[in-house]
């Protein structure tokens, strides 16, 4: 409970659907009159969609494969989910974004420069 009426207490929790993801980018999808919606997506080479492995003599199977079945030159994007957020909320999530990378940027500018000094 709020320790005073003037403030509020937000408590966090982890859903049961919670999951950690590195996201390799994202994108806009629309713009509707709830907020925007916007699709994030991880990047990886294709999976072999079949793989053939031919018996040796002994009826054992070889280590490799002697056939697989990859789109070559293709990466394929899996959209991991879609956020829908108001427009304020995209606003301040683009704000604390904002600050974060310039924390960063400040953070690797100052490493830089006493890595810089050391030598």
């Amino acid at each position: 409970m709020a320790e005073n009426p003037g403030s509020i207490t937000f408590e966090y929790e982890k859903s049961n659907q919670f999951r950690a993801l590195i996201m390799a980018g994202a994108t806009v999808l629309g713009f509707t009159p709830s907020g925007v919606s916007i699709a994030f997506y991880t990047e990886h080479p294709p999976l072999p969609t079949a793989v053939v492995h031919h018996r040796l003599p002994d009826g054992n199977l070889p280590e490799q494969p002697d056939q697989v079945d990859i789109k070559q030159g293709t990466v394929i994007r899996e959209t991991e989910f879609v956020m829908t957020m108001d427009f304020e909320a995209v606003k301040d999530f683009a704000r604390i974004l904002q600050q974060s990378i310039e924390q960063v940027e400040a953070q690797l500018s100052y490493a830089t420069v006493v890595e810089a000094v050391k030598q």
